[in-house]
Protein backbone atom coordinates (compact mmCIF):
# COMPACT_ATOMS: atom_id res chain seq x y z
CA UNK A 1 0.00 0.00 0.00
CA UNK A 2 1.56 3.72 -0.86
CA UNK A 3 2.60 5.52 2.15
CA UNK A 4 -0.07 8.21 1.28
CA UNK A 5 -2.76 6.17 1.71
CA UNK A 6 -1.68 4.17 4.80
CA UNK A 7 -1.13 7.90 6.48
CA UNK A 8 -4.62 8.49 5.44
CA UNK A 9 -6.44 5.88 6.82
CA UNK A 10 -4.47 6.27 10.29
CA UNK A 11 -5.65 9.72 10.08
CA UNK A 12 -8.99 8.46 9.94
CA UNK A 13 -9.31 6.68 12.76
CA UNK A 14 -7.71 9.36 14.69
CA UNK A 15 -10.57 11.84 13.38
CA UNK A 16 -13.39 9.08 14.28
CA UNK A 17 -11.73 8.67 17.67
CA UNK A 18 -11.81 12.09 18.47
CA UNK A 19 -15.60 12.73 16.79
CA UNK A 20 -16.56 10.14 19.48
CA UNK A 21 -14.91 11.19 22.37
CA UNK A 22 -15.66 15.12 21.53
CA UNK A 23 -19.64 13.78 20.64
CA UNK A 24 -19.34 15.45 16.99
CA UNK A 25 -19.16 15.06 13.35
CA UNK A 26 -17.14 14.94 10.21
CA UNK A 27 -17.63 15.75 7.05
CA UNK A 28 -17.83 12.54 4.52
CA UNK A 29 -16.22 14.89 1.60
CA UNK A 30 -13.00 14.93 4.18
CA UNK A 31 -9.99 13.49 2.04
CA UNK A 32 -9.29 10.60 5.18
CA UNK A 33 -12.97 9.32 4.49
CA UNK A 34 -12.23 9.21 0.79
CA UNK A 35 -9.36 6.74 1.45
CA UNK A 36 -11.43 4.47 2.30
CA UNK A 37 -11.67 2.12 -0.64
CA UNK A 38 -11.91 -1.47 0.08
CA UNK A 39 -13.14 -3.66 3.32
CA UNK A 40 -8.97 -4.33 3.48
CA UNK A 41 -9.51 -0.40 3.99
CA UNK A 42 -11.72 -0.31 6.66
CA UNK A 43 -9.86 -3.47 8.50
CA UNK A 44 -6.86 -1.15 8.50
CA UNK A 45 -8.74 1.94 10.17
CA UNK A 46 -10.49 -0.27 12.88
CA UNK A 47 -7.04 -2.38 13.72
CA UNK A 48 -4.94 1.35 14.06
CA UNK A 49 -7.99 2.54 16.26
CA UNK A 50 -7.25 -0.70 18.41
CA UNK A 51 -3.69 -0.58 18.26
CA UNK A 52 -3.27 2.74 19.94
CA UNK A 53 -3.91 3.21 23.64
CA UNK A 54 -7.43 1.54 23.77
CA UNK A 55 -7.47 -1.84 24.84
CA UNK A 56 -9.42 -4.33 22.98
CA UNK A 57 -11.53 -6.14 24.58
CA UNK A 58 -12.94 -8.57 21.82
CA UNK A 59 -14.33 -8.63 18.40
CA UNK A 60 -17.57 -8.14 16.51
CA UNK A 61 -19.16 -9.63 13.64
CA UNK A 62 -20.92 -6.93 11.30
CA UNK A 63 -23.27 -7.18 8.19
CA UNK A 64 -24.15 -11.38 8.95
CA UNK A 65 -26.06 -11.51 5.72
CA UNK A 66 -27.72 -14.92 4.40
CA UNK A 67 -25.47 -16.92 2.42
CA UNK A 68 -25.58 -15.33 -1.49
CA UNK A 69 -26.58 -11.94 -0.54
CA UNK A 70 -22.95 -10.14 -0.23
CA UNK A 71 -22.86 -9.56 -3.68
CA UNK A 72 -25.71 -6.81 -3.78
CA UNK A 73 -23.56 -5.14 -1.05
CA UNK A 74 -20.31 -5.76 -2.90
CA UNK A 75 -18.52 -7.92 -0.13
CA UNK A 76 -17.32 -11.15 -0.34
CA UNK A 77 -18.06 -12.10 3.55
CA UNK A 78 -19.31 -10.20 6.96
CA UNK A 79 -16.52 -8.16 8.19
CA UNK A 80 -15.42 -8.31 11.48
CA UNK A 81 -14.10 -5.35 13.85
CA UNK A 82 -12.64 -4.73 17.23
CA UNK A 83 -14.59 -3.91 20.52
CA UNK A 84 -12.57 -1.25 22.99
CA UNK A 85 -12.31 -0.94 26.33
CA UNK A 86 -15.29 1.67 27.55
CA UNK A 87 -17.32 0.62 25.06
CA UNK A 88 -18.82 -2.22 26.92
CA UNK A 89 -21.78 -1.67 29.21
CA UNK A 90 -24.06 -3.75 31.84
CA UNK A 91 -27.41 -4.71 31.77
CA UNK A 92 -29.85 -1.80 32.40
CA UNK A 93 -27.06 1.16 31.77
CA UNK A 94 -27.58 4.42 30.45
CA UNK A 95 -26.11 4.54 27.03
CA UNK A 96 -25.26 8.33 26.18
CA UNK A 97 -22.96 10.59 24.59
CA UNK A 98 -22.87 10.69 21.15
CA UNK A 99 -25.60 8.41 20.74
CA UNK A 100 -28.00 11.04 23.01
CA UNK A 101 -27.31 13.50 20.00
CA UNK A 102 -28.30 11.93 16.65
CA UNK A 103 -30.32 8.72 15.69
CA UNK A 104 -28.67 5.45 15.99
CA UNK A 105 -29.68 2.11 15.52
CA UNK A 106 -29.97 -1.05 17.97
CA UNK A 107 -29.69 -4.64 17.33
CA UNK A 108 -30.47 -7.71 19.13
CA UNK A 109 -27.21 -10.48 19.26
CA UNK A 110 -26.07 -13.29 21.37
CA UNK A 111 -22.74 -13.17 22.73
CA UNK A 112 -19.80 -15.42 23.46
CA UNK A 113 -17.00 -15.33 25.72
CA UNK A 114 -14.05 -17.09 25.02
CA UNK A 115 -12.78 -19.42 27.15
CA UNK A 116 -8.98 -19.88 25.89
CA UNK A 117 -6.39 -18.12 24.41
CA UNK A 118 -7.02 -19.08 20.59
CA UNK A 119 -3.42 -17.50 19.01
CA UNK A 120 -3.87 -17.34 15.27
CA UNK A 121 -3.32 -20.11 13.78
CA UNK A 122 -3.38 -21.74 9.81
CA UNK A 123 -4.89 -25.25 10.96
CA UNK A 124 -8.66 -24.71 10.86
CA UNK A 125 -11.10 -25.17 14.06
CA UNK A 126 -14.60 -26.99 13.39
CA UNK A 127 -17.51 -26.12 15.13
CA UNK A 128 -17.16 -28.83 17.68
CA UNK A 129 -13.66 -27.23 18.89
CA UNK A 130 -14.90 -23.42 18.84
CA UNK A 131 -18.10 -24.03 21.08
CA UNK A 132 -15.39 -25.94 23.18
CA UNK A 133 -13.67 -22.92 23.51
CA UNK A 134 -16.40 -20.77 24.73
CA UNK A 135 -17.19 -19.95 28.43
CA UNK A 136 -20.48 -18.11 28.76
CA UNK A 137 -23.07 -17.49 26.89
CA UNK A 138 -24.42 -13.36 26.90
CA UNK A 139 -27.39 -11.58 25.66
CA UNK A 140 -26.57 -8.26 23.85
CA UNK A 141 -27.53 -4.99 22.47
CA UNK A 142 -25.55 -3.17 20.18
CA UNK A 143 -26.36 0.54 19.59
CA UNK A 144 -24.48 2.17 16.49
CA UNK A 145 -24.33 5.97 15.41
CA UNK A 146 -22.91 7.80 12.96
CA UNK A 147 -19.92 10.15 13.27
CA UNK A 148 -19.73 11.02 9.38
CA UNK A 149 -21.89 13.27 7.70
CA UNK A 150 -22.32 13.06 3.89
CA UNK A 151 -25.13 12.35 1.29
CA UNK A 152 -22.21 10.61 -0.30
CA UNK A 153 -20.76 8.29 1.91
CA UNK A 154 -20.55 4.98 0.69
CA UNK A 155 -21.31 1.20 2.44
CA UNK A 156 -17.50 0.49 3.11
CA UNK A 157 -16.97 4.73 4.32
CA UNK A 158 -19.92 3.58 6.45
CA UNK A 159 -18.79 0.39 8.05
CA UNK A 160 -15.42 2.38 8.94
CA UNK A 161 -17.61 4.66 10.69
CA UNK A 162 -20.29 2.35 12.89
CA UNK A 163 -17.22 0.19 13.60
CA UNK A 164 -15.95 3.27 15.55
CA UNK A 165 -19.20 4.17 16.65
CA UNK A 166 -20.61 1.06 18.73
CA UNK A 167 -21.19 0.60 22.14
CA UNK A 168 -22.46 -2.93 23.78
CA UNK A 169 -24.85 -3.57 26.37
CA UNK A 170 -23.89 -7.28 27.84
CA UNK A 171 -25.55 -9.48 30.28
CA UNK A 172 -24.05 -12.83 30.82
CA UNK A 173 -26.71 -15.67 30.88
CA UNK A 174 -24.80 -18.36 31.76
CA UNK A 175 -21.50 -21.11 31.35
CA UNK A 176 -21.71 -22.57 27.79
CA UNK A 177 -20.18 -26.07 29.31
CA UNK A 178 -23.85 -27.62 30.21
CA UNK A 179 -25.02 -26.59 26.90
CA UNK A 180 -22.79 -28.38 25.38
CA UNK A 181 -23.67 -31.61 26.96
CA UNK A 182 -27.07 -31.54 25.62
CA UNK A 183 -27.78 -33.14 22.01
CA UNK A 184 -27.83 -29.66 20.01
CA UNK A 185 -25.24 -27.82 22.02
CA UNK A 186 -24.65 -24.40 20.94
CA UNK A 187 -26.61 -24.84 17.78
CA UNK A 188 -29.97 -24.62 19.77
CA UNK A 189 -29.41 -20.67 19.55
CA UNK A 190 -30.49 -20.77 15.93
CA UNK A 191 -33.65 -21.52 16.79
CA UNK A 192 -34.38 -19.44 19.90
CA UNK A 193 -36.86 -16.71 19.34
CA UNK A 194 -35.11 -13.16 19.95
CA UNK A 195 -37.55 -10.16 20.09
CA UNK A 196 -36.44 -6.53 19.94
CA UNK A 197 -38.41 -3.39 21.61
CA UNK A 198 -38.20 0.29 21.71
CA UNK A 199 -40.41 1.52 24.36
CA UNK A 200 -42.19 -1.13 23.89
CA UNK A 201 -43.19 -1.32 20.16
CA UNK A 202 -41.95 -5.14 19.15
CA UNK A 203 -39.83 -6.09 16.18
CA UNK A 204 -39.98 -9.99 16.12
CA UNK A 205 -38.36 -12.47 13.42
CA UNK A 206 -36.24 -15.30 12.96
CA UNK A 207 -32.83 -15.53 13.54
CA UNK A 208 -30.76 -14.19 10.79
CA UNK A 209 -27.64 -16.09 11.04
CA UNK A 210 -26.56 -19.29 13.21
CA UNK A 211 -24.68 -17.52 16.42
CA UNK A 212 -22.10 -19.96 16.32
CA UNK A 213 -21.15 -20.40 12.92
CA UNK A 214 -20.85 -16.60 12.81
CA UNK A 215 -18.37 -17.07 15.59
CA UNK A 216 -16.72 -19.47 14.06
CA UNK A 217 -16.16 -17.37 10.92
CA UNK A 218 -15.01 -14.56 12.91
CA UNK A 219 -12.40 -16.77 14.52
CA UNK A 220 -10.87 -18.12 10.83
CA UNK A 221 -11.17 -14.24 9.41
CA UNK A 222 -9.34 -13.41 12.71
CA UNK A 223 -6.80 -16.00 11.91
CA UNK A 224 -6.36 -14.87 8.64
CA UNK A 225 -5.28 -11.53 8.98
CA UNK A 226 -2.70 -13.02 11.72
CA UNK A 227 -4.66 -12.40 14.76
CA UNK A 228 -6.03 -13.86 17.80
CA UNK A 229 -8.60 -14.05 20.18
CA UNK A 230 -7.51 -13.63 24.12
CA UNK A 231 -9.39 -15.90 27.00
CA UNK A 232 -12.31 -13.29 28.31
CA UNK A 233 -12.81 -11.82 24.90
CA UNK A 234 -16.58 -10.63 24.14
CA UNK A 235 -17.49 -12.03 20.83
CA UNK A 236 -20.89 -10.92 19.49
CA UNK A 237 -22.29 -12.70 16.61
CA UNK A 238 -24.41 -10.48 14.68
CA UNK A 239 -28.12 -8.97 14.38
CA UNK A 240 -30.40 -12.05 15.07
CA UNK A 241 -33.89 -9.71 14.32
CA UNK A 242 -34.38 -6.76 12.16
CA UNK A 243 -32.39 -3.26 13.78
CA UNK A 244 -34.24 -0.60 14.89
CA UNK A 245 -34.24 3.24 15.03
CA UNK A 246 -33.16 4.81 17.93
CA UNK A 247 -33.53 8.49 19.25
CA UNK A 248 -32.35 10.21 22.94
CA UNK A 249 -34.73 9.36 25.68
CA UNK A 250 -35.36 5.57 24.02
CA UNK A 251 -36.04 2.63 26.28
CA UNK A 252 -34.62 -0.36 24.56
CA UNK A 253 -35.13 -4.00 25.78
CA UNK A 254 -33.74 -7.56 23.78
CA UNK A 255 -35.96 -10.32 24.74
CA UNK A 256 -34.60 -13.99 24.03
CA UNK A 257 -35.45 -17.71 24.82
CA UNK A 258 -33.70 -19.31 27.01
CA UNK A 259 -31.53 -22.22 25.34
CA UNK A 260 -32.80 -24.63 28.07
CA UNK A 261 -36.75 -23.97 27.52
CA UNK A 262 -39.57 -21.31 26.76
CA UNK A 263 -38.51 -19.26 29.50
CA UNK A 264 -37.75 -15.59 28.57
CA UNK A 265 -34.84 -14.18 29.28
CA UNK A 266 -33.97 -10.30 28.57
CA UNK A 267 -31.17 -7.54 28.41
CA UNK A 268 -32.20 -3.83 28.73
CA UNK A 269 -30.85 -0.06 28.46
CA UNK A 270 -32.05 3.43 27.83
CA UNK A 271 -30.56 6.21 25.18
CA UNK A 272 -29.70 9.29 27.60
CA UNK A 273 -30.77 12.67 26.56
CA UNK A 274 -28.74 15.63 25.32
CA UNK A 275 -28.09 18.27 28.10
CA UNK A 276 -29.20 21.39 27.51
CA UNK A 277 -26.93 24.25 26.50
CA UNK A 278 -26.93 28.12 28.22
Amino acid sequence: MPRTQQRKLENLAGKLGKCRRENTFLDGEDEDVKAVESLEDVDRVLKHLADGDVERVGYKVGLNLPEGAFRGVGLAEPFTAPILKGWVVGDGAEVSGLYATRPGIAEAEWGFIIGKDLPSSTSPMDLDQVAAATSHLCLCIEIAASCMQGPSLTLLQKLSDHGLCTSVVVRPLCPTAPLLETETGLEVLAEQDVSLSVNGKRVVGPAAANPLKELHRLIRLTHSKGQGLQKGDLVITGAVVKHVGLKPNDQVVASFQHPTGDELVHVKCSIGAQEPTN
